[in-house]
């Protein structure tokens, strides 16, 4: 699907613009699902999901993982209805994403560590208040940016 390897593709160019001055990330594999990224002193896998779902959660192992979806009301509604098993899992970063944003193209919750430090009654908002900071995308918007960038003058 093309969507999911523009997101992969640009979320490693992103992992490793982020990892300029570290210089932590050793290697990265791209594969079926997303890619991994072996890093100085672990591996971590990132999965691209256009959308979260529960076949999905259900089928999640406890790992060093990262979730790639996009940024939208209903991938944070996902989030705030399956919060008991999201934070569940220690090492689980999702990344909500738009690579097309014109303000700020991603941002990042850690379920697991976010668990420990909010209130579950505010939960929903703080969501909602993180989500604003990059415009939504969805899956049909995002394929047809996908096509208007296929048709630029000297692609």
């Amino acid at each position: 699907m093309e969507e999911v390897h523009f997101l992969s593709e640009w979320m490693i160019k992103f992992l490793e613009n982020r990892d300029s001055i570290r210089k932590s990330i050793v290697k990265i594999e791209k594969n079926e699902h997303g890619f991994a990224v072996q890093y100085k002193e672990r591996t971590r896998k990132f999965w691209v999901r256009l959308s979260l779902d529960t076949e999905f959660l259900n089928g999640l192992k406890e790992e060093d993982l990262g979730i790639i979806t996009l940024n939208n009301q209903e991938n944070t509604r996902f989030v705030n209805s399956n919060w008991g098993k999201i934070s569940s899992f220690r090492m689980l970063s999702i990344y909500f994403v738009n690579p097309f944003s014109s303000s700020d193209k991603a941002w990042i919750l850690n379920p697991h560590v976010h668990n420990s430090i909010c209130d579950r009654s505010s939960l929903l908002q703080g969501l909602k208040s993180m989500s604003e900071m990059v415009e939504p995308i969805n899956q049909d918007s995002l394929k047809e940016k996908l096509r208007l960038k296929k048709e630029e003058p000297g692609r």
